[in-house]
């Protein structure tokens, strides 16, 4: 899996299944939604996106594993992002982390949310 912020602020996705040579690729967001570099991971049974906005806000993207429905949350609002998000899974949730924001602080600035239905 693979996600990225295209030239005109797009957010894409390209996957492709194990023994494949295929990719496919998904826009997950139109223009001026993505910012920074995109962070993706499987959580659960879900394929989930964190990216930076234009206002730095703190966006977050997920999909159940099959679906073609990509779905948006703003986790942070404008002004709270100021670098590349990273997003993983630990436990039962999904933990979002601002890497400048801990680097400024020694600390981690983390968010966590989780997919409908876990």
């Amino acid at each position: 899996m693979i996600a990225a912020a295209d030239t005109d602020g797009s957010l894409q996705f390209y996957w492709q299944p194990i023994g494949s040579q295929q990719w496919n690729p998904e826009q997950v967001a139109g223009p001026g939604h993505a910012f920074s570099p995109a962070s993706v991971a499987q959580v659960g049974n879900s394929t989930v996106i964190a990216t930076q906005s234009p206002d730095n806000s703190l966006l977050f993207y997920w999909q159940p594993i099959g679906s073609q429905q990509w779905n948006p949350e703003q986790v942070a609002g404008p002004g709270t992002t100021f670098e590349w998000p990273t997003v993983a899974q630990v436990g039962n949730s999904t933990v979002e982390c601002d890497h400048l924001n801990w680097l400024r602080s020694g600390l981690v600035s983390s968010r966590i949310s989780a997919p409908p239905g876990w």
